[in-house]
């Protein structure tokens, strides 16, 4: 039976489609630009914890050091990010005491490295899977779209996420490309993740979970051993190059405890909006487990390995919705090869409103995000923020002309608002005070002991703390201390 024919051509229906799919794109590309040059000091995820690491190596400092001595820091992520940022500092001239210097390197780079992750999810799907180029470029998009603004925060996730979907297309080769390469480059770019962050460990699942699937036991033994031999030896370089106190800061510094209401704060909401990419690329992943063409194997070992691993992990105290980055992008892969191979019967009445049902929802979803896009750049304040921070700027010269010698305490209580832990970061002490405060909750208070002794003997520490807010933190005894006095809306603590 012939359909009816619509007021606009089915051609019409699909270049309005791609209007709104570009023209989101290119104003999600300029929100996220703008706000990687931004003076708010955090996008997410405390930030300011790895940007004052990278000063440090900028500086000439150790990143690791005795959590128990000065400056009693917790560098809770593998080096590799560090490192990299560091390296690109040096190279474009960027100074350690230049804070956000060091924010707009970090969150540029991440930016470029967002794009760079959506531009392989296409890849993957039109040159691994033969998905119609429409399709696979609508979800590549997606991809970068519904990517939160952690994807630009001056953290290790996006660099993580980078080389996971990297093996995922290596890997996905087709079958010219001989097996043992494969497994070589699947060792570095594993072990790459791992660099990254510590949960980067599940990318040595992708390939044996593929194996596994496809019986494939002796290429399963042999990946094992492997990567076994891999993550021996890197751990043990790493030990080498990085000192004594590399585990206590990457180990130490995750123990954050179990929370099921930070879960439900943080994920209810996220997981409800996000069902709607999940459910069908699980789905799709449990099918193509059984597929006997390895690279669909392999595609479904990459989303299982993602995902249930990040569900897991979301449970603990301080988690957020960065965790699920890769689970996205594979998502976006998985999901056009799904409809591309549909051949089910015709849903819509008229052929346009395949078009204009994506559109309509692209421009309510995206068009009302668009208003906090615009908010974020146009009314977040900026002149404000700018302001703010050179004023924390000046604030912080002066404090140092003044006490030449000594080393500060931050104690503000909104830690996400906090520019002076990366200016004074040569002078901070206890810079990862989030981090630290997890971790003396987590051990019952059997922690920063070193801390607590530091504050009641060292004459030659300063408090600073917000005006009108007494100095507070994880059991530390500040009774010492007195209100010097007021100055840059602080308030200056000395004995």
């Amino acid at each position: 039976m012939e359909r009816p024919q619509s007021f606009f051509s089915e051609n019409a229906g699909k270049r309005l489609f791609a209007f709104f799919l570009i023209s989101f794109f290119l104003l999600n590309v300029s929100w996220k630009w703008v706000l990687a040059q931004s003076y708010v000091p955090d996008l997410g995820g405390f930030e300011r914890n790895v940007i004052w690491g990278i000063q440090r190596i900028l500086a000439g400092q150790e990143l690791y050091t005795n959590p128990e001595n000065l400056p009693f820091s917790f560098v809770q992520y593998m080096p590799l990010y560090y490192e990299v940022l560091a390296a690109l500092g040096k190279l474009f001239s960027v100074q350690a005491a230049d804070a956000h210097g060091v924010y707009r390197l970090a969150r540029i780079f991440n930016l470029m490295l967002s794009l760079g992750f959506s531009s392989i999810v296409f890849f993957t799907s039109y040159w691994r899977f033969k998905v119609p180029v429409f399709l696979a470029g609508t979800f590549a998009i997606l991809s970068f779209l519904i990517s939160d603004t952690f994807t630009i925060s001056g953290r290790p996730d996006s660099l993580k996420a980078f080389f996971m979907v990297l093996q995922v297309f290596v890997l996905c080769k087709s079958n010219g490309f001989k097996l043992r390469y494969k497994m070589a480059i699947a060792f570095i770019l594993s072990f790459c993740c791992l660099l990254c962050k510590q949960d980067g460990i599940v990318a040595f699942g992708i390939l044996p979970l593929a194996f596994l699937f496809g019986a494939e036991w002796k290429n399963l033994g042999i990946y094992v051993f492997g990567a076994v031999l891999v993550l021996a030896s890197g751990l043990m370089f790493l030990q080498w190059n990085y000192g004594d106190y590399f585990f206590a800061n990457t180990v130490g510094g995750l123990k954050n405890g179990i929370s099921f209401s930070w879960f439900m704060s943080v994920f209810r909401g996220y997981f409800g909006l996000y069902l709607i990419l999940f459910a069908p690329a699980l789905m799709l992943a449990f099918e193509f487990a059984h597929e006997k063409n390895r690279a669909l194997r392999i595609l479904a070992a990459a989303m299982l390995v993602v995902f249930f691993p990040s569900l897991l992990a979301s449970l603990k105290f301080g988690s957020g919705v960065n965790y699920f980055q890769e689970s996205l992008l594979i998502s976006c892969i998985l999901l056009p090869i799904g409809i591309s191979a549909f051949s089910g019967p015709a849903f819509f009445r008229f052929s346009t409103s395949k078009w204009i049902f994506p559109s309509l929802a692209f421009l309510l979803f995206f068009g009302l995000s668009g208003l906090n896009w615009f908010a974020g750049v146009f009314l977040n304040q900026e002149a404000a923020l700018k302001t703010a921070y050179k004023n924390d700027v000046a604030f912080a010269s002066t404090l140092k002309q003044e006490f030449p010698k000594h080393k500060i305490m931050l104690l503000t209580d909104r830690q996400w608002e906090d520019n002076l832990t990366t200016i004074f970061f040569d002078c901070i002490v206890n810079p990862n005070r989030d981090v630290s405060a997890q971790v003396f909750e987590g051990k019952k208070g059997d922690a920063l002991k070193g801390l607590r002794n530091y504050v009641s003997t060292n004459p030659n520490l300063i408090l600073l703390t917000r005006f009108g807010q007494r100095p507070s933190f994880a059991g530390q005894d500040f009774s010492a201390f007195h209100v010097s006095r007021d100055f840059g809306g602080y308030q200056i603590w000395t004995k």
